[in-house]
Parts: C-alpha cells; sequence; structure tokens
C-alpha cells in the first residue's frame, strides 16, 4: 500500500483545521448579529436545544473522524483536499456504506452548535448553506478528482456505494 509522508499528512491537517474552524466561527458570530439585530426567536426551546445539539454531536462527531482515520490509515493520506491527498482508494470502514462519510458529517455537526447557541439565522441559514458547500464540494468537486485518479476503480465503487445514504436503506 502506498503512503503519503507523515509529515506532510500533519502538516496539511494542521494548516487546513484553523483555517475551517475560523471560518465556522466567523458564520455563527453572523448569524448570532443577524439574530439580535432581525429580533429573530429562537428556534428550540431550552434544554430542547442542548439535547438535539448533544445526540447530533455524538452521531456525527465519530463518523467524522472515522472517516479521516480511514483516509489516513487505508488512504494513505491526508483528508485535506489541498495536499497529500490519499494515494489508494479507501472502501473500507464507513466508506463501504458510504461515499462521503465526512461530508456527511459537517452540516450536522454545524446544526449542532446552532443549536447550542439556540440561533434562529445558524439553524435556517448557515446550516443549510454549509450542507450545500460540502454536499457540493463531495458530488462534484472530490468526485471529479476521484474519478481521474482511481478510474474504472471508482466508478464501480460509486455503483455499488451509495454517496451519503447506504443503498442499501434505499432499496
Amino acid at each position: 500500500m502506498r503512503r503519503q509522508p507523515t509529515s506532510q499528512i500533519i502538516f496539511s491537517l494542521v494548516w487546513a483545521a484553523p483555517i475551517l474552524l475560523l471560518a465556522i466561527y466567523l458564520a455563527f458570530k453572523v448569524g448570532l448579529w443577524v439574530d439580535r439585530v432581525l429580533n429573530f426567536p429562537s428556534p428550540f426551546i431550552e434544554p430542547a436545544n442542548l439535547v438535539f445539539g448533544l445526540i447530533l454531536w455524538a452521531a456525527f462527531l465519530p463518523l467524522y473522524y472515522l472517516g479521516v482515520y480511514y483516509l489516513i490509515l487505508r488512504g494513505g493520506g491526508s483528508p485535506n483536499p489541498w495536499q497529500a491527498s490519499p494515494v489508494n482508494l479507501v472502501t473500507t470502514g464507513p466508506y463501504k456504506y458510504i461515499r462521503h462519510p465526512m461530508n456527511l458529517s459537517y452540516p450536522f455537526l454545524i446544526l449542532g452548535i446552532a443549536a447550542f447557541l439556540n440561533s434562529f439565522s445558524a439553524v435556517f441559514f448557515v446550516t443549510p448553506a454549509s450542507a450545500l458547500i460540502f454536499w457540493y464540494h463531495g458530488l462534484v468537486i472530490q468526485e471529479g478528482g476521484l474519478i481521474k485518479q482511481f478510474g474504472k476503480e471508482y466508478l464501480d465503487y460509486k455503483h455499488k456505494t451509495g454517496a451519503f445514504i447506504p443503498k442499501f436503506l434505499r432499496q
């Protein structure tokens, strides 16, 4: 099995995480500001917002980290799309059931934060916008690159594996 150099994988994860976290932080700051300026109501009754947020994080954070783990362990590269990408097609772990476990997880983790904050704008604007961005990135940008990189092997995998919903649940 081929692998990217470990130092390259770690470097790509270290510089990408703060950028993503900063973008998420700014989106929530803007959402809370919009709530205050436009006097939007809270979308949840407290403490239901905390319970809902915890349930989402308990369900989707492990899926996200399993996706990262398998890309590094089996893929021989980083989940960061800009550097040290995996050199092997990963079809085990969560990738056995869905092609994009990390892209599926992001919007639900963001919705969990929005629920914690009890922000109308974050729930109804930031979360859907993030879902569109991450799901478009997975289905269009990532898959185009994966087809170029792995060819027929990826097309066969794509045919038998759902993007975000396991195929066995849709039959």
